[in-house]
């Protein structure tokens, strides 16, 4: 027998014990979460752009300062993207295939994608669909928001985004259990 028929067992085996245990973990973690809002900042400023650019106007703040303020996320795509691409997986493990069950198809082609061809045809989808999504009358909220938001470092817009999923309740998957941060509790000073 040739020793590539011999680990195809053991590589099957691995395979469906990694999908059951992200089956099983059934959330993400707050971390990858907000490394995730990192990535995806600059395909939702992508796709606000494609979708709302002639309602913006020449003064406002996408047509001045957007770009600033997306290429610190920019800056951070490539760290932030093994945890995209967790969460992505994750999601896709989760994917009901009409019957209330992983949909095992997708999560292994997601797994098997190698990072060079899956990350470009994220990129793409995601631009694409959020551009169908956005619709004229909510592009100078957007921009408003976008405005609000530049001022924060990229950590705060993340971890703001993050805390807003979790007190919104989302499911399927859920956001893990936060540890609490150490010294978040505010100490009274002496008098």
């Amino acid at each position: 027998m040739k020793r590539a028929n011999a680990l195809a067992p053991i590589a099957a085996l691995s395979l469906v014990s990694a999908q059951a245990a992200a089956a099983q973990q059934a959330c993400i973690p707050a971390t990858d979460l907000a490394d995730t809002v990192t990535y995806a900042v600059p395909l939702a400023y992508d796709a606000t752009r494609s979708a709302c650019d002639a309602q913006f106007k020449a003064s406002g703040f996408m047509k001045n300062d957007g770009v600033s303020f997306v290429d610190r996320f920019r800056a951070r795509q490539d760290t932030a993207w093994p945890a995209a691409r967790r969460v992505l997986t994750l999601f896709a493990t989760s994917m009901s295939n009409g019957e209330d069950a992983p949909d095992p198809a997708m999560s292994e082609a997601i797994a098997n994608m190698p990072d060079d061809a899956l990350r470009p045809f994220v990129d793409a989808l995601a631009t694409q669909k959020l551009s169908e999504e956005i619709k004229p009358d909510t592009c100078g909220k957007i921009e408003r928001v976008m405005s609000l938001l530049s001022p924060l470092p990229v950590e705060n817009v993340s971890g703001l985004a993050t805390l807003i999923v979790e007190l919104a309740g989302v499911e399927k998957p859920s956001i893990c259990a936060s540890k609490p941060v150490a010294g978040a509790r505010a100490k009274a000073k002496p008098k």
